[in-house]
């Protein structure tokens, strides 16, 4: 797994992280959301654990525990800007659809994420291993 496409998926699970705990009172159907999140922790257990090995082998652990905070920080800043209501609402087909995949899905979706992600980054800075935390940045 490409450390890109390990940041893209804790970025993933970070953001269904932040939604099952703002959206609980939103989502009942079938379950509450954050049974639903805990229940696609344990589907995708091996690729999430495969995205935390890489980073913490890259960036080391304490960097890591650091990129991961940055990261749940940053979608629980966005998801303070609206009302909870309008973020469940607004995230709510985005749960779904995330929801409804396999974990072969999922691993598929998170490339797709990571090759997105790699078009934002400079050559330079993808290419530098030296400067590879620049690719972490929350900007």
């Amino acid at each position: 797994m490409a450390h890109l496409e390990a940041e893209q998926a804790l970025r993933l699970h970070s953001e269904l992280m932040v939604i099952g705990l703002t959206c609980q009172k939103y989502y009942r159907q079938p379950s509450d959301i954050y049974t639903e999140y805990q229940k696609f922790t344990a589907e995708n257990a091996n690729l999430l654990r495969q995205a935390e090995n890489n980073l913490v082998l890259r960036v080391g652990v304490e960097r890591f525990h650091a990129l991961r905070t940055n990261i749940a920080n940053d979608v629980s800043r966005r998801a303070a800007f609206m009302s909870p209501k309008a973020y469940c609402q607004a995230n709510a087909l985005f749960v779904g659809d995330l929801l409804a995949l396999s974990s072969d899905g999922v691993r598929q979706y998170v490339a797709r994420l990571a090759a997105g992600a790699r078009q934002q980054v400079p050559a330079c800075v993808a290419a530098t291993p030296s400067r590879s935390a620049m690719v972490f940045k929350n900007e």
